[in-house]
């Protein structure tokens, strides 16, 4: 690394009751590194085992996500989201599955797109050692779109929470 990341990071978020039962939430994220470089860029000192993983400073990004949330029945909230990302990776070079450079001076760069599909209920209890617990069910479906071939992927999680509030 070459010293210490500034990073700014600026977000807009607008929600709305559609009715009684259901919300549209709409927001926006931009984050820019205002100084520093995230990675080496000297090609001599570049280690692609240290790139496996991103963290929030690696990359300036632009964000949109919307949702849907509806209360079905039995209190059972349903929540639709979407998510589209545009990341720039300054100083981390695009390579090749070989891992070798796919050219002078180009930097990686993903798109991401995502859909999401929650359930959640939450049970209120009037005896107990527990005051609620919190069920969630997510399901997550992304593309990953990569100049650096290695990151362009499609996956898809399936994940559960169960959260007791005392």
């Amino acid at each position: 690394r070459q010293g210490a990341v500034l990073q700014w990071v600026g977000s807009v978020k607008a929600a709305q009751s559609l009715s009684e039962l259901a919300g549209v939430r709409l927001s926006y994220v931009l984050r820019r590194n205002l100084s520093g470089e995230s990675r080496q860029v000297d090609e001599e000192f570049y280690d692609a085992d240290d790139e496996l993983f991103d963290d929030r400073y690696s990359y300036e990004s632009d964000e949109l996500q919307a949702a849907l949330k509806y209360l079905a029945p039995l209190n059972t909230e349903l929540e639709v989201g979407t998510n589209w990302a545009w990341r720039r990776y300054g100083g981390r070079p695009a390579l090749d599955l070989e891992g070798s450079f796919i050219g002078v001076d180009v930097e990686r760069r993903d798109r991401r797109r995502s859909l999401s599909l929650g359930l959640a209920k939450t049970f209120y209890m009037e005896q107990g050692w527990a005051r609620e617990v919190d069920i969630e069910f997510v399901w997550l479906y992304r593309i990953t779109d990569s100049n650096d071939p290695y990151y362009a992927a499609v996956g898809q999680v399936f994940s559960t929470g169960i959260q007791v509030g005392f």
